[in-house]
């Protein structure tokens, strides 16, 4: 009974992946082959999106505002959150190869937004406090994650509503309530 319980336990958690420093020793095939996967992405949707075939060129420098930081992109993620001019430099430009602050991939998280549940898959930094800044800026969320979630934004009110069957769950942006739109 103890090994059966132990089975059930393993079921819900998330799977972490260490990414891999291209060491020989270490052997993730999952990892490999998602990135595997990665270098024929510039094929199917264009040809100019990755300067290079090397898995590892997915975290690049971008500037949010006035502050700089490394973001990670990777359009087999459920979700990617980057400011669109960086989104947009990455679609024209390419990327440059950098092996900076990719700890882990983790996979078959639950996300609970309102009463729906979504399992995505995250991507864990090693130093994103540069990253997040006090005044609210555009970003670009994946279109997988899109969606799957349905994801409707109206950037005019603030409203972002999720949409499943015949439930729909609305969530206001924090910069448009009257209340939050000074608080720092």
């Amino acid at each position: 009974m103890d090994d059966s319980k132990s089975d059930d336990e393993s079921i819900d958690t998330p799977l972490v992946s260490p990414f891999l420093d291209l060491d020989d020793e270490l052997n993730d095939g999952e990892v490999l082959n998602e990135l595997e996967e990665y270098r024929n992405v510039g094929k199917f949707y264009r040809d100019r999106m990755i300067n290079s075939i090397d898995g590892d060129d997915l975290a690049f420098p971008c500037m949010n505002g006035f502050r700089n930081f490394v973001a990670y992109f990777d359009p087999f993620l459920s979700m990617n959150i980057i400011t669109r001019k960086a989104y947009n430099t990455i679609m024209v430009e390419g990327l440059e190869k950098s092996r900076r602050n990719l700890v882990s991939i983790v996979r078959d998280v639950y996300v609970f937004v309102g009463s729906f549940t979504y399992v995505i898959d995250f991507v864990v930094l090693e130093d994103i406090g540069e990253s997040i800044v006090s005044d609210m800026a555009e970003v670009m969320k994946g279109r997988p994650f899109r969606a799957i979630t349905q994801l409707e934004y109206d950037c005019v009110k603030g409203l972002i509503s999720f949409n499943k069957i015949f439930d729909t769950c609305i969530v206001q942006m924090p910069r448009t309530i009257p209340i939050l739109k000074n608080f720092e």
